[in-house]
């Protein structure tokens, strides 16, 4: 499995995806509705938590959590909210809190 270039093409699919739902005829109309703003960066921050996730697989088991669950289940559990706004918390325990979760929510055993 090549990560990144599955994830780019997931990633690409979700803002297309908001793309054509998004009413606005230009980039000006765009950026000024915050909920497509919004969306979009959660959509950015997920991969990146993916992607850190998976860089210390030995404590996370990603990689066993992909081949289980496969990648569109393990990002859609991980744009929730809640593991973003965890992502996003300046605290050394940040990425404990969210194996944590994921280990309750997609067990590998």
């Amino acid at each position: 499995m090549n990560l990144k270039k599955e994830l780019t093409k997931l990633v690409e699919k979700e803002v297309e995806d908001i793309k054509e739902k998004n009413k606005a005829k230009n980039i000006g109309e765009l950026i000024k509705d915050e909920a497509t703003i919004s969306t979009l960066k959660n959509i950015y921050d997920t991969r990146d938590l993916l992607l850190e996730l998976y860089d210390i697989d030995e404590e996370t088991q990603m990689k066993a959590k992909l081949k289980k669950y496969g990648l569109d289940k393990v990002f859609d559990e991980l744009s929730n909210n809640r593991y973003i706004a965890y992502y996003n918390f300046e605290d050394d325990d940040r990425i404990v809190w969210i194996i944590d979760d994921l280990e309750f929510n997609l067990p590998v055993d």
